[in-house]
């Protein structure tokens, strides 16, 4: 799913909480079919957490400037 934005193609990263990533795929120019047409100069695949237990993740941090971010990510296995 794109998060860039349909008009000015802004990307929203504030949008996916550190703790909820577990990988970071680069394609670099039109190396994929998966995206289609829109990724002719590459794409970034953000992979998603999925837990495998009952889990509470929080993560805090702090910059320059008086910048902070907090995050926490709360997940539950559910039996099939």
């Amino acid at each position: 799913m794109p998060l860039n934005g349909p008009v000015g193609e802004w990307i929203h990263w504030q949008d996916v909480p550190e703790v909820a990533i577990r990988d970071v795929q680069l394609a670099h120019s039109g190396a994929s079919d998966l995206p289609g047409p829109s990724a002719i100069g590459g794409m970034i695949n953000v992979i998603p957490s999925r837990p495998t237990q009952n889990q509470i993740e929080a993560s805090s941090s702090y910059g320059g400037d008086g910048a902070f971010e907090e995050n926490l990510l709360a997940g539950a296995k559910q039996a099939p």
